[in-house]
C-alpha cells in the first residue's frame, strides 16, 4: 500500500475514534458514519467503513448494537480513547471538574465525559501514593445558593438537538411552559445552547419571526429536525446575546439603582461588585449602594433574597413594587 494511503487510513481510522464512533447506545450505522467521514474529508464508501470497524473493534473496546436496524456501533460503557496517556494534572483537573458538573447538568449532558472521568479516576488511583493524588482530596466545590438538582432530560430529546445545533436545521416541538398547562407546538430555528446553573436552555427564533428567545431543554416533549436550513438573524452571535443581558431571564432595560445596605453586604458586594460602575458611600453610618443593573427576574430574585439588609431607594417604581412585594408577604404570615 503506497505511504499516502496508509496515512490516510491513519488519519480516517483517528477521526473515526476520536470524533465519530459515540459513547453510547444505539450507537452509529456505517452509512451515518460514511457521511461523517466524507464531511469531515474522508470520502469513502460503507463498505469500507464497515471493515473499518470490524478491524477497530478487533483492537478498541468498541462493540456493535445488533438490537436495532440498522446496527449501530458504539464504545463500550465507560470506555474512551486515551491518547495519548493521561498526565496527573488532566486527571486532577477532570476529577474537580466532574464534581462541579454533575451538580449542575444533566445525566445526559454528561454520558460523552463518562469516559474520560473514568480514566481521570484510574490513573488518580494508580498513582494514589503520590503528591498529585492528594490534591483532589484537599479541593471540593461548594456551588452558590439552594443546592437544586439538574433537570431529567432524555437522551433522544438531547441528541435531536445536538444534531439539529450542529447540522444548523430547523426543528419541531412540543414544549410546555412552566405557567402552560397544556403543550404547544413550535417551529424553532436553534441558534445556541446556554446552560444556566442546573438548567439548560436553547436559544432560538420562531419560524418567521427575529425575536430570539429561550426554551428550557427539561420541558421539551419531543423534538424534529426538519432538512430546512436554520435562518440565523442579522448580527446574532451568542457572546452579543450573551452581552446584552439578554440571557437573563425576562430582560428589560438597564437603570440605575440606589438602595441603603447593611454592614455585610457592604463588605460583600466591595468584594464582589454588582456591576462595573457600582459605587458605595458611607455617610452618618449609613451605606448607600448605585449601580447600574440590568432589568431581570434574577434582578428581583437577589433583591428579595437581601431581606432588611437592602432597602431600595431608587429608581420609585422598582421601590413601590418592593414595597407592595413585602406588604403580601407579611400578609400571608397574618400580620
Amino acid at each position: 500500500m503506497p505511504s499516502s494511503d496508509s496515512g490516510n487510513t491513519i488519519a480516517r481510522h483517528w477521526e473515526l475514534l476520536q470524533n465519530i464512533i459515540p459513547h453510547r447506545r444505539p450507537g452509529k450505522s456505517a452509512s451515518q458514519m460514511c457521511s461523517e467521514l466524507e464531511r469531515a474529508g474522508f470520502p469513502v464508501s460503507k463498505r469500507t467503513v464497515e471493515r473499518d470497524m470490524h478491524e477497530l473493534s478487533r483492537l478498541f473496546p468498541i462493540v456493535c448494537n445488533h438490537r436495532g436496524t440498522p446496527h449501530g456501533w458504539h464504545w463500550s460503557e465507560d470506555q474512551h480513547l486515551d491518547i495519548p496517556c493521561m498526565e496527573n494534572a488532566e486527571a486532577i483537573s477532570l476529577g474537580l471538574m466532574e464534581d462541579v458538573l454533575r451538580r449542575i447538568m444533566p445525566q445526559t449532558f454528561l454520558a460523552a465525559l463518562e469516559g474520560r472521568f473514568t480514566a481521570a479516576r484510574n490513573k488518580l488511583k494508580a498513582s494514589s501514593k503520590g503528591r498529585h493524588a492528594k490534591w483532589k482530596q484537599l479541593v471540593r466545590y461548594q456551588p452558590p445558593g439552594m443546592p437544586f438538582q439538574p433537570p431529567h432530560v432524555p437522551a433522544e430529546i438531547l441528541s435531536a438537538l445536538q444534531h439539529a445545533l450542529i447540522e444548523q436545521k430547523q426543528i419541531t416541538l412540543r414544549y410546555r411552559s412552566v405557567s402552560a398547562t397544556s403543550e404547544k407546538i413550535y417551529h424553532l430555528h436553534p441558534l445556541s445552547l446556554l446552560q444556566n446553573g442546573v438548567r439548560s436552555y436553547l436559544i432560538a427564533t420562531k419560524h418567521g419571526e427575529r425575536n430570539v428567545g429561550q426554551y428550557a431543554i427539561h420541558r421539551i416533549k419531543h423534538i424534529e429536525v426538519t432538512d430546512d436550513a436554520v435562518i440565523i438573524p442579522p448580527g446574532y452571535s451568542l457572546d452579543s446575546y450573551m452581552t446584552s443581558g439578554a440571557a437573563q431571564f425576562d430582560p428589560g432595560h438597564a437603570f440605575v439603582m440606589k438602595a441603603r445596605i447593611a454592614d455585610y453586604l457592604k463588605k460583600v458586594l466591595e468584594e464582589t461588585p454588582l456591576s462595573k460602575d457600582q459605587k458605595i458611600t458611607t455617610r452618618g453610618g449609613a451605606h448607600t449602594l448605585t449601580a447600574t443593573v440590568q432589568q431581570s427576574w434574577e434582578l428581583d430574585f437577589w433583591l428579595r433574597s437581601q431581606g432588611s439588609a437592602l432597602t431600595v431607594l431608587q429608581p420609585a417604581a422598582l421601590r413601590k413594587k418592593m414595597i407592595a412585594e413585602l406588604k403580601e408577604s407579611l400578609a400571608h404570615y397574618g400580620m
